[in-house]
């Protein structure tokens, strides 16, 4: 039994650790602080602490954020080409939908235009994917921010918690 704490209280440290392992200095961020900062900042973590954050974002501006200020928070994981053939399958197909519509006017039945404009916006689409599987698309992962509420002595405290 006692083994059982030891080894519990030597691994506490580490799982408390690795929670925030990727929003340390140099990590590229999106956050949202409703109280602090109107819209979005998306900047790079220059400092951070227990309870704080510093990000640097390209208009030379520094923004020091509390932890349980924010209320988004995503971190930038990369080109995803995957993402990129989705978006360039939804591009490819939303910007030929007009023309498909178009090409099925003089069709002399129905069942023929749907036909062209169903290969239409497949063969677009297709297209479209190729093309965004070769640039690729910001991939972010987005960490939850529960609100915490709870009161002792009499008064009310609001906070948020980090899971990562």
């Amino acid at each position: 039994m006692r083994y059982n704490w030891l080894l519990t209280l030597l691994a506490l440290p580490l799982s408390i650790q690795a929670q925030m392992l990727d929003v340390q200095p140099g990590a590229r961020i999106r956050v949202t602080a409703p109280g602090l900062v109107a819209g979005r900042i998306e900047g790079t973590v220059i400092n951070r602490t227990a309870d704080s954050i510093v990000v640097a974002t390209t208009g030379f501006a520094q923004y020091r954020l509390g932890l349980t200020s924010l209320a988004t928070l995503e971190v930038y994981q990369g080109r995803s080409h995957g993402a990129g053939a989705n978006k360039g399958a939804l591009w490819g197909a939303g910007v030929m939908l007009p023309f498909a519509l178009l090409a099925t006017i003089d069709a002399p039945r129905p069942v023929e235009a749907l036909a062209v404009a169903v290969e239409v916006e497949t063969v677009y689409a297709g297209i479209g994917a190729i093309i965004g599987s070769i640039i690729g698309a910001d991939s972010w992962s987005a960490h939850p921010m529960t609100p915490n509420i709870g009161s002792s002595g009499g008064a009310l405290h609001v906070g948020a918690t980090l899971h990562f």
